[in-house]
């Protein structure tokens, strides 16, 4: 069975030279972001939730888009600048946003927000008072009833970007427990 240059007319010489200049093939391309963070973000996500006994969480595309415009609209500050804060409009969906710079890592980002878990006494099902933030953004990647994720990302300061990502059904919720959907 032949190459099937009948298809695409000109595609297999093309594939050819490629291949006989020793340029890197196709396949061997640099991911784009939008792929990466689903592939890295959803990975990172269920490792940790893995670690836990919870069920793995479902990228949404449509909910990545989102996160991706609600992560735009978080940014303030002059341009060159990588500060973000603006109060974010009432979502019924879980939040986590962090800045880093452009070479960190997507799972670092992951890494980062489940450092809390030091924080979290589940005996009592409280944070410590102490970087009680962290331990929320812990609780929210594994929180057992939230089953689908959508990150995004803003560019922002010379070198940032931040990273933000919702969950749904969100986390966090008085009176629930994370491990115990």
């Amino acid at each position: 069975m032949g190459f099937p240059s009948m298809l695409w007319p000109g595609v297999a010489t093309a594939i050819l030279v490629i291949w006989a200049a020793g340029i890197t093939p196709i396949t061997a391309l640099p991911i784009p972001l939008a792929a990466r963070m689903e592939r890295d973000f959803t990975k990172a996500h269920n490792q940790a939730r893995s670690a836990v006994g919870v069920k793995p969480l479902r990228w949404d595309p449509p909910f990545a888009q989102y996160a991706d415009s609600f992560a735009r609209y978080m940014i303030i500050g002059p341009p060159g600048t990588c500060e973000f804060g603006k109060e974010a409009p009432p979502t019924s969906y879980g939040m986590n946003a962090m800045v880093a710079n452009l070479v960190t890592e997507i799972p670092r980002v992951v890494e980062w927000w489940t450092q809390g878990r030091r924080y979290y006494d589940a005996r009592t099902n409280t944070c410590a008072s102490i970087l009680r933030n962290t331990c929320r953004a812990y609780l929210q990647v594994v929180w057992g009833a939230s089953e689908t994720l959508g990150c995004g990302s803003a560019p922002c300061g010379k070198d940032g970007r931040l990273y933000l990502c919702l969950y749904s059904p969100p986390g966090n919720t008085k009176g629930g427990r994370p491990f115990n959907p």
